[in-house]
């Protein structure tokens, strides 16, 4: 079991997540900007 659970993480890349941080940071920038300073936290949960 902890094999499979191995490579399913090493499959999404979770030990090393910097596609994630490339992709998020920009999308929370413009949420940030496009909200004034203050976004909707819903939208803010459903870019995340």
């Amino acid at each position: 079991m902890a094999e499979k659970t191995r490579a399913y993480l090493a499959l999404t890349r979770l030990d090393r997540p910097v596609g994630v941080f490339l992709l998020l940071w920009p999308t929370y920038w413009a949420l940030w900007v496009a909200g004034a300073g203050q976004p909707d936290p819903f939208i803010f949960l459903i870019f995340t």
